[in-house]
């Protein structure tokens, strides 16, 4: 009989524990949500101020119109993103990045009680992708980005890429491979001081065809070793200089590694 009692007298002792721990609970959770409701009842923590820094050339307008329909952006038919403590940075950003090609990289930080700070970096062109056709161009960045038109510069003033694939060239897509467009860009570079280049084909079979300003053109696999073609490009030069001029050339191909020819 006294078992009983002591397994009733646990039982209540149980019950009590359990009502006073959901008792508890349930309390913790309606002052979180009248907390919360306080909060985005606030107008004074409301974001009334939207700063743009560090764009030059994209339209501080047109970015702040685009950060306001991420903040005013509904849920639930409630206007709840552009409270201070709680408003999409990730989204804003990546929207940002997605409709606007030129920016390269977008920093977010708030600033109590009601305002933001939206910190762009633009991309800055290192050279141009155009078509032959009608001689409309694109600005590329230093990874072969495409971000922006630009005009149809006269030589020297950027690297022309030109490409078979012309057609496709959008803002916001690459040339080519990002690592690849590095070591042709960088490839150029090097050249220079030998003589410049004004433009680089592009093939569908991966080649790579570099107009120099003397009228000749050298090839390349992009998928070749570059340090290799720079250092047979210039042994060749060196030597070819000894005998005869440049205007004697019509083409280098590089493509053969340490076989070198020339028409």
């Amino acid at each position: 009989m006294s078992q009983k009692v002591l397994a009733a007298s646990r039982r209540n002792k149980e019950k009590k524990a359990f009502l006073k721990i959901s008792l508890v609970l349930l309390g913790f959770f309606v002052f979180s949500v009248l907390v919360l409701i306080i909060l985005f009842s606030l107008d004074s923590l409301k974001i009334k101020t939207i700063s743009v820094l560090g764009n030059e050339s994209l339209p501080t307008g047109a970015l702040e119109k685009k950060i306001g329909q991420f903040l005013n952006d509904k849920t639930f038919g409630l206007s709840l993103k552009n409270r201070i403590f709680y408003f999409p940075r990730k989204a804003i950003a990546a929207g940002l990045l997605a409709d606007f090609p030129r920016v390269k990289s977008v920093e977010i930080e708030n600033d109590f009680p009601s305002r933001i700070e939206v910190r762009i970096e633009e991309r800055s062109p290192v050279a141009l992708v155009c078509r032959k056709e009608n001689k409309q161009c694109l600005y590329l960045d230093e990874g072969g980005f495409i971000f922006d038109g630009a005009p149809y510069f006269s030589s020297g003033v950027f690297l022309k890429f030109f490409s078979e694939n012309d057609d496709i060239f959008q803002p916001g897509e690459f040339l080519c491979d990002g690592d690849i467009f590095k070591q042709i860009f960088f490839l150029q570079k090097r050249i220079q001081d030998f003589l410049p280049v004004e433009e680089i084909f592009l093939t569908r079979d991966n080649l790579a065809k570099f107009y120099t300003a003397e009228g000749f053109h050298f090839i390349l696999n992009i998928y070749g070793d570059f340090d290799e073609v720079y250092k047979n490009f210039s042994i060749f030069f060196e030597e070819f200089l000894k005998t005869k001029k440049l205007k004697d050339i019509e083409y280098v191909d590089l493509r053969f590694g340490n076989k070198i020819y020339y028409k």
